[in-house]
């Protein structure tokens, strides 16, 4: 047996040992934000498409580099009467989206309003009813367009209190 023969036949063996404990089923990698770059909660082409874009630049490592993934979240439970609206003010300033979730239970109805709020002027956001036969809830998002935003909610239709679960999540 020659020189290359034995090479050949070391590095064969050396292969197939390697492809003996490379595992045969592929499970994804855990989910990572900060992979997702349009955060719409999972990392696809779109994802690989903007990093792409920017495949190659060039720039300043040494460039103080501020992140601004910060969130926000609170949520409650009220009880409704009939004809008292409910007001909750939300400070959105430094935030580019957020989320509203609004819960009613079997039978109940409400209507709820979100207004922008910018320098004490509101304007209508979105308006939307919530409840009916079933249990019923919304989630809602949208841009910050301005500082703050209100939350109004009125159960005109229900002749007692309805209870309301209410959830704000921003994201910036």
């Amino acid at each position: 047996m020659n020189g290359k023969q034995c090479a050949m036949g070391t590095l064969c063996a050396m292969v197939l040992l390697t492809m003996a404990f490379i595992p045969v089923s592929h499970q994804p990698a855990p989910y990572d934000p900060w992979a997702d770059m349009n955060e719409d909660g999972k990392i696809d082409i779109k994802d690989l498409a903007y990093t792409a874009l920017r495949y190659g630049t060039l720039g300043d490592p040494t460039k103080t580099v501020y992140v601004k993934r910060m969130t926000y979240s609170w949520s409650a439970q009220f009880s409704l009467p009939r004809w008292v609206p409910l007001n909750l003010y939300n400070d959105t300033r430094g935030y580019d989206r957020f989320s509203i979730y609004v819960r009613v239970p079997s039978g109940d109805q409400i209507q709820v309003n979100i207004y922008s709020i910018l320098y004490d002027h509101a304007e209508i956001l979105d308006m939307f009813g919530v409840g009916g036969s079933n249990p019923s809830s919304v989630v809602k998002t949208y841009q910050v367009q301005s500082d703050q935003i209100n939350i109004w909610m009125e159960n005109s239709l229900q002749p007692y209190d309805v209870t309301v679960k209410v959830g704000v999540y921003a994201t910036a």
